[in-house]
């Protein structure tokens, strides 16, 4: 398994966009994955972020796309200027040489006067046209699974049958919408050739806590797994604690699931030479 590794660096609690490159770049990570919104909105997000990139070697950037802004609106001037917002993330994510974006497939319409098929058609146009806009910027967008409606997990089917775009797996947000360990790894192995990225993220319960690793109930040692010895994807730990060391624990304990399947790899390549 050779994957990038990374962890989610949410605006407002408590650990800055500086510790969080460095936590990232001692732990010998990839990426941080920040959220363009708050002091990181797109015309803000160079001055936030930029010399702190610069200044760790191999750290490198996803941006998440802001979700209080949806991707689709019935209401075509407000799906103008939705999508001119994404745009301009992408934008300021090129030019941060970011390797790929986030977006969640939402949508502004009003459940009772759109039906279902209406509102998945119109999500799927505008991530058609952002997966677009971002390939030509060279940023590779690619669409989480939310909580509920219909692109919660198993809608991600969606997703792979009406745009190119690849997924992300956020597995609080499974635990969210009803999907056990065991769902969950059935729908990964089912789909790992589209899934680009996965967001660890702990919970308890069906709630969306962003615990540090292992201290809640989500079994991470199935997803990955469910993902095979080839996949080559991204896994980023969202934990949203404030907590400095709960960082660095959760790196570490990612660091260990990814050294247990590499193994699993190279034993199971031993025994097909013996065989």
């Amino acid at each position: 398994m050779q994957v990038r590794t990374g962890l989610s660096v949410p605006e407002g609690y408590g650990v800055s966009f500086d510790d969080a490159v460095e936590i990232a770049s001692q732990a010998e990570c990839d990426f941080v994955e920040v959220l363009f919104d708050g002091r990181a909105r797109p015309e803000r997000v160079d001055a936030t972020l930029g010399a702190a990139l610069d200044d760790a070697d191999g750290v490198g950037l996803v941006a998440h796309l802001p979700f209080t802004v949806p991707v689709w609106s019935p209401f075509d001037a407000q799906r103008r200027g939705c999508l001119e917002t994404h745009r301009a993330c992408l934008d300021a994510a090129a030019a941060l040489d970011a390797e790929a974006a986030v977006v969640h497939p939402s949508h502004a319409a009003m459940g009772d006067a759109y039906d279902e098929p209406t509102i998945v058609d119109g999500v799927l146009e505008s991530l058609t046209e952002l997966h677009a806009y971002g390939d030509r910027l060279g940023v590779d967008v690619c669409v989480e699974n939310v909580q509920s409606g219909p692109f919660t997990l198993d809608g991600l089917a969606r997703v792979v049958d009406g745009t190119p775009a690849g997924l992300v797996v956020d597995t609080g947000h499974a635990r969210v919408s009803g999907h056990g360990d065991e769902r969950l790894a059935e729908f990964v192995a089912d789909h790992r050739d589209r899934i680009e990225h996965v967001h660890l993220n702990d919970t308890r319960g069906p709630s969306d806590e962003h615990l540090p690793l292992g201290v809640g109930t989500v079994d991470f040692r199935s997803v990955l797994g469910a993902l095979g010895p080839t996949w080559t994807g991204r896994l980023c730990a969202e934990v949203i604690t404030g907590d400095r060391r709960a960082l660095e624990r959760s790196l570490d304990r990612l660091t260990t699931y990814v050294a247990e399947h590499r193994d699993e790899r190279d034993f199971e390549t031993d025994a097909e030479r013996r065989d």
